[in-house]
C-alpha cells in the first residue's frame, strides 16, 4: 500500500498444483498454496485459491480474476508447481499437460508473461508476481529435456526474467536455474521464507523480499538464489500495512531488538572511524552474517541515554530499499554496538579508491540514483532527517543480479556521535570528511538539506573522476579553495548532463542547489540519455598499407556513454592475439591492435566493433601489404575460347613493390604489341594487366603466359590455352506453358556457348531469383537449364518468361508465354430481383474473372438467349445482357448466366425480372359521366381495370369509401337496385399501382316525384306513409 493511511483493495489469486497427469508429482505446491492463502487473508487480502487446475480451468480462473480487478487495486498472483522456459518464454504447467515437446507448450501450457500483461492492463496500483515454479519439469523430447542446476541447455531450464511497468516479479530462483521443492518439509524453500516475512508490518516489499532472499541463500548454501525483477512506479509498497504508532517515552528502548554482546561473534574489522569500528560478525542466535559497529562509548547517563535510544528507534523504524537496515543494538554499558545489515563489497569509497573497481557509466549512474534516492527518503520523512555526513564512505555496496545495490548508512545519530567524540580518548584511524563539506558549514552556518546536496555533488564527482576529492591537500587549503568559490575539475569524459548536475550541486548559494527529488529526476534523465557508440572520425572506413616485414598499427577512437567495449575482427573472424598482435585501449576510447613484422596473410579488412548497453558502431581499415617480390593475385585461365573475328582479352592480377614489369608470351615467344595486339598496365592502385587481341583469327590459337618481374624477383603465370569460342545459343528453346492455378510449372531449355553463359530468368521483364517456391537449375555438363515455379498464382506469375543468356562475347534470349489457368469466379452477382417498366430497356450484368477469359451463356427461363444482345467489357471483366423494350409476355421471368473456360465453369445466381405496366381504367357503364335517375330505378357502375403489378381499386361517394358490389380481377361492378335520394352524389372509382393512378367519376342525380305505391305495396312496407 502506498501509505498506511490510505486503505485500498488487495486481491490475490493463489494457485498450487502438486499432482500432474503426465509428469513428476511435487510434494509441496498445494501445501504452499494453502499456507500462502491463509497468510494473505490474515493481512487483508481477498484471496482466490485454486488447486490442481487443468489448463481450461486455469484459463477461466485467470479471466475471472482479471475481470474482478478495479483501477488502483493491489494485485498479487502466486503460483506453485512446475514451470519451464522455452524459446525466451515462461510457461506455467497445468495439471493435464500432455507428454509433448517444447514447440507445443504454447498450446498446452499457460504463458506467464501473458498473465502478467493481462493483469497489469487493468491499471492496478501495483502487480506482484510470486513464482515458486522453477522445479524440474522434463519435456519428453530429449533434445529439449529440462535439466537440474548443472544444465547446459538454457532453453528449458528454470524461468527467464520478466518485465512489466508498475510490477514486481519475484522468482524462486535466478533465471535459468532450478528451485528446491523442500522435500521432507511442509513448504518449498522459497515459500517457507516468504511465509516467514510476508506478515511483517509496514515493510516495503522489496525490503521484505531481500530478507527472503537472504534466508533462502543461507539455508540452501547458495544453491538456490531467488531473483527479483522490479519496475515499480510507486515507493513504500506494503503487503501488510499497519498504522505506525510513535513510541512513548517509557518504552522507547523497546523499539529495536536488544542484542546481547555474547550473542555477537566478531570477525574481521572492515572499517574504522571516530564514531567506532565496524566488524563483520555472526549473530549467533539468528545465524545471520551482520555488520557490527562497536561504538567508542563507555557509558550513557541521563539525557545522552534518552537521546541514544531515541535515535536508535528512528533508525530502526526506517525501511527503505536504499537505506541500511538496523536489526538491533547492544546496550550493555561499555559494550554499545549497532547490529546492521552486512554489505559484502564495503563502501563506495572502498570500491572506487582501494579496490579500483572499473564501473561502466550505466553502473555509475545507477549508483548515483540509488544513493540520491536514499538521501531523498530521509529528507521526505514526516520529520525530515538530515544526514550531515554524506561521503562515499557512508554509501555501502552489494552486488545484485542487475549490477550493484547501494544503501545509505551512518545517519540519524548526530547527538550520539557528539557524545562519542566527547568520550573518545583514543585517536582512531580517521578519514577526513572535510572534502565533502558544504561551504556554508565551513562558515559555521546551519546545516540544511541543501548542505547534504552539496556533499552528494562531491560523491557524484568521485563517480565521474574515480579519484579521491582533494587528494593530498591539507584542510586549510581545501577550505580556502572552496570558500572562494573554486571547485574540482570535472573530467571531460563525463556525460554533459551529469557534469551540469555536479555543478548545480556545488552552487555556492544553497538556494541555487536543487533538492534531492530534483536530483533523482536529473539522474534518471542521464540514465535515459546514455549514448550509443560513435566513431570519432570523419569516415568509418579507411585504407592503409604496410611493407611486408615491417610493423604498423591500426587505430580507431570511439565515444559513447557508457564507455563501449571494443572487439576486433579480421576478415570477418575474431582477431586472435598472439606475439605479433596485442590489442591496446586508452581511457579516452582509442583502440589499437599493433602489428609486428607484417606478413602477407595480414592483408585484409580489420573491423573494430564497439558495443555498449545502448547500441554499437564499427569502423573498418583495409590493410594492404606492400611486398618486394611479385605475387599473383589472379592468374590466367588455363583455357579460353573466343569467337572468330571477335576480341580476345586475357587478364592477370599481380602485385609487388614496386609494381612488377610484365612480358606477354605466346608459345614461349615474346609478343610484340601492334595495332591488333594491345597491352595495358595498371593505373593507380589497380593491379590488373590485360592483353587484348582484336579480330581474333585461327592463327591466334596457342598457349599464352606472362613473365612477371621487379627488383625482388620474377615468376611466370599459368599457361592459358586459347581456342576459338562460341557465342551463347539455344539448342532446345523453352516453350509456352499453360498451367492451372496452384500447380507447378516447369520451363526447360538447353544451351551452348563458351565461356559458359550465365542464365537469367525474367518474368515480365523483372529478374527471378532463387527463393521460396522458385527454383533455378543448371547442369553444366549437359547445358540443360530449368526454371520451376511452385504454387503458380495468376496475379504474380502470368505473363512472359524470358530466358537470357550471356557470356563475355554475346547475349541470346527466348521469350515464351506463361498462361495461368483459373476457374471463372463471379465477383459481383446478378441481383435476385429486378423490376423494369414495360417498353423500356434493361441491362443485366455480372463482374467475373478467370483465365483464359470465360465465355458467357445467358439463359431466360432455362432457354439459351442468343448472343446478339450480350456483350463483354474485357478490361473490367463485365458481362452484360441487354433486354430491349421489355414486355410482360416476352421479358418477364428468370435470368442467369453461365461462365465457362477450359478450367471450369460457374453459374450466377438467378435474377427474377418483373415488367411493370401502368394502370388502365375503362368505364364500361354508365356511358355518361352524369346520370339522372328517378327513385327506385337501378343504378350500375362497371369498370375494366388492368396493370402490372395488379392495381388496387377503390370506390368513393362524395369522398366516402363504398364497398364494390362485385370486385373482380379485371372488371369491377357497383350496383344499386333501386335508388333513392340518399344515393344521389358524385361516385369516383380510383385504380392505382406503383406505376400510375387512374380514376373515373359518375355524378348521380335523382329527379321527379316518387311513383304511386299501391295499397298492396304499402301493406308490404308498413313503414311507409300512404297519402
Amino acid at each position: 500500500m502506498a501509505t498506511t493511511n490510505e486503505p485500498r483493495r488487495k486481491l490475490a489469486l493463489v494457485i498450487g498444483i502438486s499432482k500432474y497427469d503426465h509428469c513428476e508429482e511435487l510434494k509441496n505446491p498445494e501445501n504452499d498454496a494453502n499456507d500462502m492463502s491463509s497468510a494473505l487473508e490474515s493481512i487483508g487480502f481477498i484471496v482466490t485459491k485454486k488447486l490442481a487446475l487443468k489448463r481450461a480451468e486455469m484459463k477461466h480462473v485467470i479471466i475471472d480474476f482479471e475481470e474482478s480487478i478495479q483501477r488502483d487495486d493491489m494485485v498479487l498472483f502466486y503460483f506453485a508447481g512446475h514451470g519451464i522456459q522455452w524459446e525466451d518464454q515462461n510457461y506455467l504447467i497445468p495439471k493435464d499437460i500432455p507428454t509433448l515437446n517444447g514447440v507445443a507448450l504454447n498450446k498446452s501450457a499457460i504463458n506467464a508473461q501473458d498473465i502478467l500483461d493481462t493483469l497489469s492492463n487493468r491499471n492496478p496500483y501495483v502487480t506482484i508476481f510470486l513464482l515458486d515454479c522453477c522445479r524440474v519439469y522434463h519435456l519428453r523430447n530429449p533434445e529439449v529435456d529440462a535439466r537440474g542446476t548443472d544444465a547446459s541447455n538454457p532453453k528449458s531450464a528454470g524461468l527467464k526474467a520478466m518485465y512489466k511497468a508498475s510490477s514486481l516479479i519475484a522468482f524462486a530462483c535466478a533465471p535459468g536455474t532450478i528451485a528446491i521443492d523442500g522435500r521432507g518439509e511442509e513448504n518449498g524453500l522459497f515459500t517457507k521464507h516468504l511465509l516467514k516475512h510476508i506478515k511483517t508490518p509496514n515493510e516495503d516489499i522489496q525490503m521484505m523480499l531481500r530478507d527472503v532472499t537472504h534466508g533462502v541463500i543461507e539455508e540452501s548454501k547458495s544453491k538456490q538464489i531467488p531473483f527479483l525483477s522490479a519496475s515499480l512506479a510507486k515507493k513504500n509498497i506494503y503487503l501488510c500495512g499497519q498504522q505506525m504508532n510513535q513510541p512513548s517515552k517509557s518504552d522507547q528502548s523497546n523499539e529495536f531488538i536488544p542484542i546481547a554482546d555474547n550473542d555477537l561473534k566478531l570477525l574481521e574489522e572492515i572499517g574504522a572511524g571516530a564514531f567506532g569500528t565496524v566488524h563483520r560478525a555472526t549473530w549467533r542466535s539468528r545465524r545471520y552474517t551482520v555488520a557490527v559497529k562497536k561504538l567508542h562509548l563507555t557509558h550513557l547517563t541521563g539525557k545522552s541515554e534518552k537521546e541514544f535510544f531515541k535515535e536508535l528507534s528512528l533508525m530502526h523504524s526506517i525501511r527503505c530499499p536504499y537505506i541500511i537496515n538496523l536489526y538491533g543494538a547492544c546496550t550493555e554499558t561499555g559494550k554499545y554496538a549497532l547490529v546492521m545489515e552486512y554489505m559484502s563489497l564495503g563502501s563506495l569509497y572502498k570500491i572506487l579508491h582501494e579496490d579500483n573497481l572499473e564501473l561502466s557509466w550505466s553502473e555509475r549512474l545507477s549508483i548515483a540514483f540509488q544513493a540520491t534516492s536514499g538521501i531523498n527518503y530521509l529528507h521526505q520523512l514526516p520529520e525530515p532527517v538530515l544526514h550531515r555526513d554524506i561521503k562515499s564512505l557512508n554509501f555501502l555496496i552489494e552486488r545484485s543480479y542487475e549490477g550493484y545495490t547501494v544503501k545509505v548508512c551512518d545517519f540519524g545519530l548526530a547527538r550520539t556521535r557528539n557524545e562519542t567524540t566527547r568520550q573518545t580518548t583514543s585517536n582512531p584511524k580517521l578519514v577526513c570528511t572535510l572534502q565533502w563539506t558544504a561551504p556554508e558549514i565551513l562558515c559555521m552556518k546551519k546545516h540544511t538539506d541543501k548542505s547534504d546536496v552539496y556533499s552528494l555533488g562531491i560523491v557524484y564527482w568521485e563517480l565521474a573522476a574515480n579519484e579521491i576529492p582533494y587528494d593530498g591537500h591539507q584542510n586549510a587549503v581545501i577550505c580556502e579553495f572552496v570558500l572562494r568559490g573554486d571547485r574540482l575539475e570535472i573530467p571531460k569524459t563525463t556525460p554533459s548532463r551529469f557534469s551540469s548536475l555536479i555543478k548545480e550541486c556545488w552552487a555556492h548559494d544553497p538556494n541555487d542547489r536543487p533538492n534531492c527529488s530534483q536530483l533523482i529526476e536529473i539522474v534518471e534523465e542521464c540514465i535515459a540519455k546514455q549514448i550509443q557508440p560513435k566513431v570519432e572520425a570523419p569516415k568509418s572506413a579507411n585504407e592503409q598499407s604496410c611493407v611486408i616485414g615491417k610493423g604498423t598499427q591500426i587505430s580507431w577512437k570511439f565515444s559513447g556513454i557508457e564507455k563501449p567495449q571494443v572487439t576486433w575482427f579480421f576478415n570477418g573472424q575474431p582477431l586472435l592475439t598472439n606475439d605479433r598482435f596485442q590489442v591496446t585501449e586508452t581511457y579516452d576510447g582509442e583502440a589499437t591492435p599493433p602489428i609486428c613484422q607484417a606478413e602477407l596473410a595480414d592483408q585484409g579488412d580489420y573491423i573494430a566493433r564497439a558495443i555498449n548497453a545502448v547500441g554499437e558502431a564499427e569502423a573498418k581499415t583495409t590493410l594492404k601489404i606492400d611486398c618486394i617480390k611479385p605475387f599473383i593475385k589472379a592468374n590466367l585461365n588455363t583455357a579460353q575460347k573466343v569467337t572468330k573475328s571477335e576480341s580476345l582479352t586475357l587478364k592477370l592480377v599481380a602485385s609487388g613493390a614496386p609494381k612488377p614489369h610484365i612480358v606477354w608470351m605466346k608459345d614461349d615467344s615474346e609478343l610484340t604489341p601492334n595495332d591488333r595486339i594491345q597491352v595495358t598496365a595498371p593505373i593507380g592502385n589497380d593491379d590488373k594487366y590485360t592483353l587484348t587481341i582484336l579480330n581474333v583469327q585461327p592463327e591466334d590459337e596457342g598457349e599464352y603466359s606472362v613473365m612477371i618481374s621487379n627488383f625482388g624477383g620474377s615468376l611466370q603465370s599459368n599457361k592459358c590455352k586459347v581456342i576459338v569460342s562460341k557465342s551463347p545459343m539455344f539448342v532446345v528453346k523453352p516453350t509456352t506453358q499453360k498451367v492451372k492455378q496452384g500447380e507447378t510449372v516447369l520451363f526447360k531449355t538447353q544451351i551452348d556457348g563458351y565461356p559458359t553463359p550465365t542464365i537469367t530468368w525474367l518474368l515480365n521483364g523483372k529478374q527471378l531469383t532463387a527463393k521460396e517456391g522458385i527454383q533455378v537449375q543448371f547442369y553444366d555438363t549437359t547445358g540443360e537449364a530449368k526454371l520451376s515455379i511452385e504454387n503458380v498464382d495468376r496475379e504474380q506469375h502470368a505473363g512472359w518468361i524470358t530466358c537470357w543468356l550471356h557470356n563475355p562475347y554475346d547475349n541470346a534470349e527466348e521469350t515464351v508465354q506463361l498462361t495461368v489457368l483459373t476457374t471463372p469466379i463471379i465477383i459481383t452477382q446478378l441481383p435476385k430481383q429486378q423490376e423494369i417498366v414495360s417498353a423500356q430497356d434493361v441491362t443485366l450484368k455480372v463482374f467475373a474473372r478467370g483465365s483464359p477469359r470465360p465465355s458467357a451463356q445467358w439463359f431466360f427461363k432455362d432457354e439459351v438467349i442468343k448472343s446478339e444482345n450480350t456483350s463483354i467489357d474485357e478490361a473490367k471483366g463485365e458481362y452484360q445482357l441487354l433486354i430491349k423494350k421489355a414486355t410482360v409476355a416476352q421479358s418477364e421471368g428468370t435470368y442467369r448466366v453461365v461462365l465457362k473456360n477450359e478450367v471450369g465453369e460457374v453459374q450466377s445466381t438467378s435474377c427474377v425480372l418483373t415488367v411493370l405496366e401502368p394502370v388502365k381504367l375503362t368505364k364500361v357503364k354508365p356511358a355518361s359521366s352524369v346520370i339522372d335517375l328517378q327513385e327506385d330505378e337501378a343504378f350500375d357502375i362497371v369498370v375494366n381495370v388492368s396493370g402490372k403489378e395488379a392495381p388496387t381499386v377503390q370506390l368513393t361517394k362524395d369522398g366516402k369509401a363504398l364497398q364494390l358490389t362485385r370486385p373482380g380481377t379485371t372488371q369491377y361492378t357497383f350496383s344499386v337496385a333501386r335508388v333513392n335520394r340518399e344515393d344521389q352524389g358524385v361516385y369516383k372509382v380510383t385504380a392505382k399501382n406503383k406505376m400510375s393512378t387512374e380514376e373515373t367519376m359518375v355524378t348521380l342525380n335523382i329527379t321527379g316525384e316518387s311513383p304511386c305505391i299501391s295499397k298492396a305495396t304499402f301493406a308490404a312496407y308498413p313503414f311507409c306513409t300512404f297519402s
